[in-house]
């Protein structure tokens, strides 16, 4: 069964402003959401999507669920690396991957509660870090927290098929079952 409606929002240089809530529309503001999924590679320009996450989740007083994926596409080439060297250099790289992300997400959630002290304050955040295939993570995660929305940001890539919203974004959009809004970076 498809979403019941997707929103992508334009923000340029990172702001996001309570009158992009408008934007939206009643929907939005009149839905009371319990739990707003923010997926992320932790790119260079992620934080535009986080701002906007969070400015929702505050917005509807919803719970945010930070997560990140290590690329199924790391973990094949961990394992091609891993046959000429020792497991227990392999699991020490492992778990170097997943502290690193670890120290990225707190690093981000330090400058947003700096910036702004009280929209951080009014969310109730949970970090997650998986492993695996991006999409089916971000999917299951859904599934098993009963997610009520997605928030995933977006580079345009160079292919047509890729030109308004990238592919881990685009295949989130078409395979979830919640409402996905879409921030192009």
């Amino acid at each position: 069964m498809p979403p019941l409606f997707y929103i992508v929002l334009m923000c340029k240089a990172g702001l996001f402003l309570e009158s992009h809530l408008n934007e939206i529309g009643e929907f939005m503001k009149n839905t009371r959401f319990k739990k707003i999924l923010y997926a992320t590679d932790l790119g260079r320009n992620s934080h535009i999507a986080l701002d906007v996450a969070m400015n929702i989740a505050a917005s509807t007083q919803a719970k945010l669920i930070f997560m990140h994926v290590i690329n199924n596409m790391d973990i094949e080439q961990d394992e091609a690396i891993e046959s000429y060297i020792s497991d227990a250099l392999f699991k020490q790289i492992r778990k170097s991957k997943q502290g690193l992300a670890a120290e990225k997400i707190e690093r981000r959630l330090a400058e947003i509660k700096d910036e702004n002290p009280a929209l951080f304050a009014s969310i109730e955040i949970e970090r997650v870090i998986t492993e695996g295939p991006v999409t089916a993570q971000i999917l299951t995660l859904v599934e098993e927290q009963s997610v009520d929305m997605i928030v995933i940001g977006s580079r345009t890539h160079s292919t047509l098929g890729e030109l308004l919203i990238g592919s881990t974004a685009s295949k989130v959009v078409h395979r979830s079952k919640v409402p996905v809004t879409v921030v192009p970076l």
